[in-house]
């Protein structure tokens, strides 16, 4: 299906949101493009290893997807700390979503948004934005030192519930 001209605005208003979200931590888009009925943009991110951070907008369905994706396959004794951590985080934050995908074996962070009256609330994708990329900064890094043998699955989800406390005593 070939994008409308209001998906195109829709598509251009994200990739100048995103450019200025990622221009802040000195990073900038590095690839853009079509796929599956995706119109996309993808930023490369160097910490702690190679990641990328890419967002999408699926023109039929009126939906955006963001996705992060530590870009290191996950070694077989560590996929089931790993899933039982992921479980663990998934299960209190419902917005942000971490699994390992099946094919690649590489960590994925997502996210997604519907557009609704087929147009984008740039204030409310910035809030996506921002919450996603404080789960991915926080999240990441910790994976991280998991894979390397620097922390301890149980570590990680005390963090996590730490983190949720304080956001719940806050709001």
């Amino acid at each position: 299906m070939k994008p409308t001209v209001q998906d195109q605005q829709i598509f251009a208003d994200m990739k100048a949101i995103f450019g200025k979200f990622v221009a802040k931590i000195g990073l900038q888009i590095t690839d853009e493009g079509r796929a599956d009925g995706y119109l996309f943009f993808t930023s490369r991110l160097f910490h702690p290893t190679e990641n990328d951070l890419s967002i999408g907008y699926q023109t039929k369905a009126k939906m955006v997807r963001i996705v992060a994706r530590i870009l290191l396959p996950v070694p077989t004794v560590k996929r089931g700390d790993l899933l039982e951590l992921f479980n663990h985080h998934n299960a209190r934050l419902q917005d942000v979503r971490v699994n390992i995908d099946p094919a690649t074996q590489f960590i994925h962070l997502r996210g997604e948004m519907f557009l609704f009256e087929g147009s984008l609330d740039q204030k409310n994708f910035e809030d996506v934005l921002n919450l996603f990329f404080a789960a991915l900064t926080m999240l990441f890094p910790m994976i991280g030192d998991f894979l390397d043998g620097k922390t301890k699955r149980e570590d990680i989800q005390e963090t996590i519930d730490a983190k949720i406390k304080g956001h719940q005593k806050a709001t």
